[in-house]
């Protein structure tokens, strides 16, 4: 039986109610943002706050999930961060985040441009309710240069190759090394790196530490996702295949295996030692891998030389590589790693797509959409002799 006008007036105003109640307690200062209205499993208030702001729009599901993903990572950083209540929040706070988002995660920045015009949306919802300052600025000008996902900074095949020649002959076996080998040869993602622990590497199934399945056998890595260690293979979506095996080349594994010594004195958290740790033994952090990715790309590392003005106006070293604008993070180096594997597998019939997927942890067609930049040039390298072939 429907309900009376007045019905469902007096409940769409109870409903109403409720919410601007949370929400004055998230304007308020004096309110104690961690006891309102907790959601088990996430940020709690601010998770409320967006739920809010769904009620009062009429987004398609696709655009909520989107929208809730890119809050919910602001909420992370909010927690740890200085900030105590979103009234806190200033313009200078969005850079903080943008790095942040850098530093932990394997996004490019195309998404991460995306991810703050999503939180941008929420928050301007919530300057006209006077629940966050309203002088928050445009963010355009803190936004990654990232116009579209064609022109994010990919490195070239040309350029990854002479960057492995390089590390192999001046820093063999050593972390930068190791990590090239994870990104470019392996096509890695940064979370699946870090996540590699220092026993997850068998130079053979004999090895004492080796637990993998049987049939597993020959140098391999075995990749675990761990969420309860925060030993995430991927941050965001659909996880990556949990528990897989990948197989190395002779080479990649004895560089790896002069490479993985483990000191008594090398503790990890939870009892978990890094693959890729520092110089006192403990995991290297997302930070940590970008600005070796940086170091490694600049030409002046693998080249000797760079003409931009960063490079010509500073000494570079890790911590100030990023400066040079043909220095590629890690997320554009596994990019252009895969792109390179899928041009590999047009012209190798030992290769295939299925390949690619389970050793990169990427869907099929999500290497389709993403990772094939199938232009009129690739197009005829990789179908010439075929075309060659169907001519009369």
């Amino acid at each position: 039986m429907a309900k009376s006008p007045d019905a469902r007036d007096s409940t769409n105003y109870e409903k109403l109610e409720e919410i601007g109640e949370k929400l004055d307690k998230l304007a308020d200062p004096t309110a104690d943002l961690t006891n309102v209205d907790p959601v088990e499993g996430d940020s709690g208030t601010r998770t409320s706050l967006v739920e809010s702001y769904f009620d009062d729009k009429d987004h398609k599901p696709r655009t909520q999930e989107l929208k809730r993903d890119s809050w919910n990572d602001f909420a992370e950083w909010f927690e740890r961060s200085d900030l105590t209540y979103l009234s806190e929040l200033e313009e200078s706070n969005v850079v903080e985040w943008k790095d942040w988002l850098r530093d932990t995660t394997d996004r490019s920045d195309f998404t991460i441009k995306k991810d703050l015009e999503r939180v941008k949306t929420v928050l301007r919802w919530c300057a006209t309710r006077s629940y966050v300052r309203d002088d928050l600025g445009d963010w355009a000008e803190h936004y990654p240069h990232a116009g579209s996902k064609q022109r994010e900074n990919i490195l070239t095949p040309k350029r990854g190759e002479r960057v492995a020649d390089w590390v192999r002959e001046e820093e063999y076996a050593s972390r930068l090394h190791i990590e090239w080998i994870l990104i470019w040869h392996l096509g890695l993602r940064r979370s699946a790196c870090i996540a590699l622990d220092a026993d997850g590497f068998h130079y053979s199934s004999d090895d004492p530490e080796c637990d993998c399945a049987q049939g597993v056998d020959g140098p391999h890595l075995r990749l675990r996702h761990r969420p309860e260690f925060t030993l995430n293979l991927k941050k965001r979506g659909d996880e990556e295949p949990s528990g897989r095996y990948i197989p190395l080349r002779e080479r990649h594994a004895e560089a790896i295996r002069r490479y993985n010594y483990v000191a008594e004195e090398d503790q990890g958290e939870h009892g978990l030692v890094g693959l890729l740790r520092t110089s006192t033994g403990t995991r290297i952090s997302g930070a940590t891998l970008r600005q070796d990715a940086h170091y490694l790309t600049n030409p002046t590392s693998y080249a000797g030389q760079c003409d931009c003005d960063h490079c010509s106006e500073h000494h570079i070293t890790r911590t100030n590589a990023d400066g040079c604008e043909r220095s590629v993070p890690p997320h554009g180096c596994r990019h252009g790693a895969i792109t390179n594997m899928m041009d590999t597998v047009h012209s190798n019939h030992n290769a295939s797509v299925e390949g690619i997927s389970t050793m990169v942890g990427t869907s099929v067609s999500e290497l389709r959409r993403t990772y094939d930049h199938d232009t009129p040039e690739r197009r005829y390298k990789r179908h010439c002799d075929e075309m060659m072939t169907l001519q009369s």
